[in-house]
């Protein structure tokens, strides 16, 4: 099968198993809204970032690692190297921050430093099960494993929050149940037992894993920093209530996020082989040039229809976060198309541009939100957001010339400037009637500009 048409099947698998849950997610979140204030979303949301933050350090990434070095892997053997060596760093390293982290909370008397502690723990396990099961070629069961996480966290949801009325905690609990109930199920599905022994743990082949995924560590946590960063000064300067507003705003735009990262999973297999098969040029230049244009379309799109959604979906207490969507918006997109980037960096394993460029990334947020969050409020987190995301996007894209050159044409270019100009004005200023003939026209755009990926989807033809 083509590269390219591989690259979209897999995508499309992946795609089934989470779009779905995601809709249902976006239609709880009045139950959400209406159940918890907004300083209670703002602990929960202060959880999941920390935990993000803590994660990829903990694991040093070699769930990454080890599904790169998986898909090279040439027989049993060394699969079972591999896996050995993921996982026994992993569980070991897991004990290690649950006897830390309990101590500590138990010494401060805090019980969020427990909640982030059984949380990230949880998020490592699913990390492994999702890791193995991309790197074994298991798309379909990772698939269907995330579909059933996502029903499993919104019912548990449902129930903890209306029956036993547990606040920002049945979020997190719901969370850590559905992560533990199916990676373990995941490692009975595949008999993990048969590819993990102490006496296939190499320390020779754990420092090559290594070697490949900590460049990717401060990348990811880069990221989280930007995340952090921004909850920590709104919390500090402005309170947990408007980080709850914040966080309740960031859903709408993480839509591009998650669809990108259906995009993504599958990308990052495909880039590497690709670089395989060679003409890596024109099958990157031509992914690049639809992926940017479906993920533009539908950052438009979004823009456009939120001022008819969110007050649908969210509480009044949480409305004054409508208006910084569209910043967060663009800059959910060039942060996806960093990501991409990202994949081609991986498949030549060239993992130190990640980092570098993140970091510099995170500086600037850092600094724009000390310096102007007093003035400015929640618009100076939504703005370095979108400052830090744009640097990676140039910075990685210019960085990639010594591997590939990926062409923007400057008519597309002018055309998107004009367009998006255009969205921004209507969504601020633009009556009702005018934002509906708006979307309609913008969504007939999206079907027009996207109907190669669109009849390949449905009809399974190779893309022209």
């Amino acid at each position: 099968m083509d590269r390219v048409s591989e690259l979209i099947k897999n995508t499309f698998i992946i795609a089934i198993g989470k779009f779905g849950t995601q809709v249902l997610n976006f239609l709880l979140l009045p139950l959400y809204t209406g159940y918890l204030s907004t300083t209670e979303y703002g602990n929960y949301d202060l959880v999941i970032v920390i935990s993000s933050f803590l994660v990829p350090i903990l694991t040093l990434l070699l769930e990454e690692s080890m599904f790169r070095f998986l898909i090279d892997a040439k027989n049993d053997i060394e699969k079972k190297k591999i896996i050995s060596n993921t996982f026994l760093y992993c569980f070991s390293i897991c004990i290690v921050f649950a006897m830390v982290g309990s101590i500590f909370s138990y010494v401060i008397s805090n019980v969020i430093i427990f909640y982030i502690v059984i949380y990230s723990i949880s998020n490592v396990f699913i990390a492994l099960s999702n890791a193995i099961c991309r790197g074994t070629g298991k798309i379909k069961m990772f698939s269907i494993s995330n579909f059933v996480l996502s029903i499993f966290i919104i019912l548990l949801n449902i129930i903890f929050i209306i029956v036993f009325q547990l606040g920002f905690k049945a979020l997190i609990f719901s969370s850590i149940i559905s992560n533990l109930l199916v990676s373990i199920s995941i490692f009975v599905l595949i008999n993990i037992y048969k590819y993990i022994s102490i006496k296939n743990f190499k320390m020779g082949e754990l420092i090559k894993m290594i070697k490949y995924s900590w460049p990717l560590v401060p990348n990811t946590i880069c990221w989280s920093i930007i995340n952090l960063s921004d909850r920590l000064f709104i919390v500090g300067f402005l309170g947990t209530s408007s980080n709850g507003i914040y966080s309740v705003a960031y859903k709408f735009p993480n839509l591009i996020n998650t669809f990108y990262s259906f995009f993504n999973v599958a990308w990052t297999e495909s880039s590497a082989k690709i670089l395989k098969d060679g003409n890596e040029k024109d099958k990157y230049n031509f992914v690049y040039k639809n992926i940017k244009k479906l993920l533009f379309t539908i950052t438009l799109l979004l823009i456009a229809s939120i001022s008819f959604i969110f007050p649908l979906l969210v509480s009044e207490s949480y409305g004054g976060g409508l208006m910084y969507i569209p910043i967060l918006s663009l800059a959910v997109y060039y942060a996806s198309l960093s990501g991409f980037f990202g994949g081609i960096y991986t498949a030549h394993k060239d993992t130190k541009i990640l980092g570098l460029t993140s970091l510099i990334a995170a500086l600037s947020n850092i600094i724009i939100n000390f310096l102007f969050i007093k003035m400015f409020g929640l618009y100076t987190s939504a703005i370095s957001t979108l400052i830090s995301s744009y640097i990676i996007y140039i910075y990685r894209k210019k960085s990639l010339e010594k591997y590939v050159i990926l062409n923007d044409s400057s008519t597309d270019t002018f055309n998107n400037c004009v367009l998006f100009i255009v969205t921004i004005f209507v969504f601020y200023f633009a009556n009702f009637m005018f934002k509906i003939v708006f979307l309609i026209i913008l969504t007939i755009y999206l079907f027009y500009s996207n109907k190669n990926i669109l009849i390949s989807l449905l009809f399974k033809k190779n893309i022209k």
